[in-house]
């Protein structure tokens, strides 16, 4: 028999249960406020992922320093050609959109409610971020694609003089920005009988916007409605709409699908507990604790991120399957002794395994912060803390509910608790796995190694547009803008001139640029869609008319004249950029290359990084000594690309890193629990059992590991640790009593088997809700939790008994007999 604590005639919960009521029924509303504030707070953008020490993002941070934001928005729609008369009103009444408040009509079901409590909590009519800076200008600058054009025509008229021809017409500027923004394929022809393509208007943000992309859109859509086009006729497309969806969809796949899982988990949680009071009071736990684990989030300073948003249904289904552990060990306790001091009796049973199973899964979370992907490491801090904190209720409110008559006074035994006449499908099973314990753990191993190799093959990604299905909006969106126009993901390269050790001439800085950009657009077109550099805006001068003798004094005062006017026409479309010293000196000049590379199709950016490498082909040191190109030049690589390539293989080092990391801290608790160096590492094995068959499963059949999966590895793992410790529990409580380890192995099955099927499908079904997300990092998350806690049940009922069976079960036993 477990052991068990002397009960007084009114136990804590009984004397101070209805002040742990009253305490949290106090914090509640204070609970709500900061869980609705955090839902507010959504906000994503791959390229702040990463810390900002890495080098990479130090060279992002001195790009935008010189060159300012590569973030745009760009719309066009059906019937945007050159000739359309409503580009010029449509940027006109972009410029004039202003952040304003939302109606509560236009946030949808969840959010509705959401700020009507907000708003409720505060007295006020509106509330969060949205509303922040209310009239302020959303858009800093709107340019046409005609614009584009006369940008050039008057670069042209600075360089030449008033009687010079254009030696630039007009279908030469336009095979300049063909690819960017005019298409490539003609369209038809204007009024006037030229040439007509498709364009579109390229958008920069001011502060308001950058700060609600959200609001931003829609004040793009409603811009376009202004000028009579309908929402389903317009296309957005560029970071800044990609950054707004992964606000609206990340928050968009909890909002549509909780009330499911919720209400999936609470017919589950209903079908084993067979009682709907004590359901009920399991789900004010487990919600009040998710609550709080989101509530978190706001008061600590914190914002939601797309892999944020689940972070609090996680602490959820964790609080519940805790919750049903102590609701079966105060049945128990309810069955042996009587109802009177059974919640106390149940804590103290339960209280280890319970504490020892949400700190390992803590552990689980806390090792997500080797990670250097930002979301990533936020979902392990708060995952953890919420987890650590959501046992406060657990072993606190949950209890003193159980303690008030009305809820806990109709508990009796279960038919489950009693001996049955005919042997369990439960009992049948483990028998079954003792007999033949021998194949099962040498099948077990085998496959741990078979899928361990097919772990090492897994492929990661975090492009944006592998987020959403094939028929989203933004998907369709950034097809046809690739159809029409060109790819809208951002490269830069800037060739870096020392003015120290270079001294070659500004024509000959704005030749060598022209060569490396004219390399790069000569790459795989299925790639690179185009590129725009200082070069785009160059324009010829007119030729040489005087003497022979006095060309070349004529030559170097054009080439003055030409950097002198060329200058300030390159700086301001932000392809030239000047390093100056305290003295106002030049010391450094940057050319910007901008190249278009395609969102959509499988690109390989490690690879393509390095023929972009190769196409820049920059001069040695020793060249200049040789007769070669001066030296001097360097190139620096940036923008979204080189960034979501880092971010990519930090998602996978980070998923190794963190699962090795859970896997060692996870192991030392099992050891000092287990207090064998044997035992201990024997007890991991079916632990690491779920993540190794799914993720290696992943990887035989190529399936991308995208933010949401990478964190389930180490996550599952502590999870994992939750059944094996409260199987362990009653093993060696089932040894203490002097039973064979085979009697502990089936007395350990029939005192947990049917919790932790019930826990298994009550958090399994409720988080396999959310596969159907539109949404692909909760998709996949929610996916590979469902089948992550279904192996994680099969290492603990059918693993785990056939080794404690076998000649490694000596390991837990030789503690037990021995006294310790």
């Amino acid at each position: 028999m477990p052991k068990t604590i002397p009960v007084p005639e009114r136990s804590f919960y009984a004397r101070w249960g209805i002040w742990i009521m009253l305490a949290a029924a106090l914090l509640l509303p204070v609970v709500v406020w900061g869980a609705v504030r955090a839902a507010q707070s959504n906000n994503n953008n791959i390229k702040q992922w990463l810390p900002k020490d890495m080098p990479e993002t130090e060279v992002y941070r001195r790009f935008k320093d010189q060159f300012g934001t590569d973030e745009y928005a760009v719309v066009s729609w059906k019937g945007c050609t050159l000739a359309d008369e409503r580009l010029e009103p449509f940027a006109a009444a972009v410029l004039a959109q202003r952040l304003r408040r939302r109606d509560y009509a236009e946030r949808g079901l969840i959010s509705y409610w959401v700020a009507k409590i907000a708003d409720w909590l505060d007295g006020e009519r509106t509330s969060g971020p949205a509303n922040q800076n209310e009239g302020a200008l959303l858009f800093a600058d709107a340019t046409t694609g005609p614009q584009f054009i006369e940008k050039l025509q008057e670069a042209e008229q600075a360089v030449t003089s008033e009687d010079d021809e254009p030696r630039l017409t007009r279908d030469d500027i336009i095979k300049r920005f063909q690819g960017l923004f005019i298409g490539r394929e003609k369209v038809g022809q204007d009024d006037q009988g030229r040439d007509d393509y498709d364009t579109c208007v390229v958008i920069k943000l001011a502060e308001a916007g950058d700060n609600d992309r959200t609001a931003a859109v829609e004040a793009l859509y409603e811009a376009a409605e202004s000028v009579g086009l309908q929402r389903e006729d317009v296309y957005l497309g560029g970071e800044t709409v990609s950054n707004a969806a992964l606000d609206t969809e990340s928050q968009r796949a909890i909002n549509s699908l909780t009330g499911i899982s919720v209400l999936v988990a609470f017919v589950m949680a209903l079908a084993s507990l067979r009682s709907i009071r004590l359901t009920l009071v399991v789900f004010l736990v487990a919600g009040f604790s998710a609550a709080l684990a989101q509530a978190m989030v706001h008061f600590t300073g914190g914002q939601l991120n797309l892999v944020l948003v689940v972070m609090p249904v996680l602490v959820y289904v964790l609080a519940m399957s805790a919750g049903v552990h102590v609701i079966n060990y105060y049945r128990d306790a309810v069955r042996t002794r009587g109802r009177q001091g059974a919640a106390l009796r149940a804590v103290a049973d339960g209280w280890l395994p319970c504490s020892l199973a949400a700190v390992t899964t803590a552990v689980g979370l806390i090792s997500l912060n080797v990670s250097h992907v930002e979301p990533v490491q936020k979902f392990g801090q708060y995952g953890a803390l919420g987890i650590l904190v959501s046992l406060a209720f657990v072993f606190l409110l949950l209890p003193s509910l159980l303690e008030q008559r009305w809820i806990g006074g109709g508990v009796s035994a279960r038919s489950s608790d009693t001996p049955a006449s005919e042997p369990s499908l439960a009992h049948l099973l483990v028998v079954a796995t003792i007999r033949h314990r021998v194949v099962v753990n040498v099948t077990c191993c085998v496959a741990l190694i078979a899928f361990g190799i097919g772990a090492s093959r897994i492929n990661t990604s975090v492009k944006p547009m592998r987020f959403y299905k094939q028929d989203s909006t933004i998907v369709q969106d950034a097809t046809w803008f690739e159809t029409h126009l060109g790819p809208l993901v951002p490269m830069e390269v800037v060739i870096r001139f020392d003015n120290q050790k270079n001294k070659m001439s500004f024509d000959e800085r704005l030749g060598f640029v022209k060569k490396v950009r004219d390399r790069i657009a000569g790459m795989d077109e299925g790639v690179v869609g185009a590129t725009i550099s200082a070069a785009t805006f160059d324009v010829p001068m007119s030729e040489l008319t005087g003497p022979v003798i006095l060309r070349k004094f004529e030559e170097k005062a054009r080439a003055i004249i030409r950097e002198n006017k060329l200058t300030p026409v390159f700086k301001e479309n932000g392809y030239l950029a000047e390093v100056e010293d305290d003295n106002g000196e030049v010391q450094e000049q940057l050319w910007r290359i901008t190249v278009r590379v395609a969102a959509l199709g499988d690109v390989d950016y490690d690879l393509f990084l390095d023929q972009i490498r190769k196409q820049v082909d920059l001069p040695k040191e020793d060249d200049a000594a040789d007769g070669g190109e001066p030296s001097g030049v360097t190139a620096i690589y940036t923008g979204a690309v080189p960034l979501v390539f880092v971010a990519q293989n930090e998602l996978l080092t980070g998923l190794r890193n963190s699962f090795l990391m859970a896997f060692v801290l996870i192991g030392i608790v099992m050891i000092v629990l287990l207090r064998s160096v044997g035992a201990g590492l024997t007890s991991m094995l079916p632990n690491i059992f779920p993540a190794v068959i799914v993720f290696g499963a992943m990887g035989w059949l190529g399936t991308v590991v995208d933010v949401g999966s990478m964190l389930t590895a180490s996550v599952a793992m502590g999870i994992a640790v939750d059944d094996t410790l409260h199987y362990l529990t009653w093993f060696r409580r089932s040894l203490r009593t002097g039973m064979s380890r085979t009697e502990a192995v089936v007395a350990a099955y029939h005192r947990c088997a049917g919790a932790m099927a019930q826990t298994t499908a009550i958090a399994g079904l409720g988080l396999l809700v959310y596969s159907y997300s539109s949404f692909q990092p909760v998709s996949q998350f929610g996916l590979l939790m469902c089948l992550l806690l279904l192996m994680a049940l099969v290492g603990d009922l059918v693993f785990l008994p056939a080794l404690l069976a076998g000649r490694l079960g000596a390991l837990f036993e030789q503690r037990i007999r021995s006294g310790a």
